[in-house]
């Protein structure tokens, strides 16, 4: 009998090149990300993106998901809030993806999990749950 294999896994399957790929985010994180928001009591939830160029992204939502690159709003200054960035950002850069939750007394806004549908058309890309959206045919 075939040994089953695990959901991180299962989502690598399709790319070898970069372990966090679409794949990984329509189905591992965002399994973990709704898990956190229905869990936070209160508090925000904060996702960072860490790239290979030593940047660190600090996401408000996931706007695309591609086979090859990823389009994230991102916070300029995350004490404020106030100002965002849409950043493409091809799989390959990610390193690290990190998921935690703060206080809302330190920090007033976090990830939006229900800014769009996994795997919906681009051209909804306002409704839906889990912050992602996937434009399948985009390369």
């Amino acid at each position: 009998m075939a040994k089953a294999r695990s959901k991180v896994e299962t989502a690598n399957a399709g790319d070898n090149r970069a372990p966090f790929n679409r794949e990984f985010f329509a189905t591992v994180f965002r399994e973990r990300i709704t898990s956190l928001c229905r869990n936070r009591s209160g508090d925000v939830a904060v996702v960072l993106l860490q790239l290979g160029d030593g940047q660190e992204l600090d996401l408000c939502h996931i706007e695309i998901l591609t086979a090859r690159w990823m389009t994230v709003a991102v916070f300029r200054d995350a004490k404020s809030c106030e100002d965002m960035d849409f950043v493409f950002v091809p799989y390959e850069m990610i390193t690290r993806v990190t998921l935690s939750k703060r206080d809302a007394a330190e920090r007033r806004v976090g990830f939006q999990i229900g800014h769009a549908p996994p795997f919906a058309s681009s051209r909804n890309a306002a409704s839906g749950a889990c912050g992602l959206q996937s434009a399948g045919s985009q390369r």
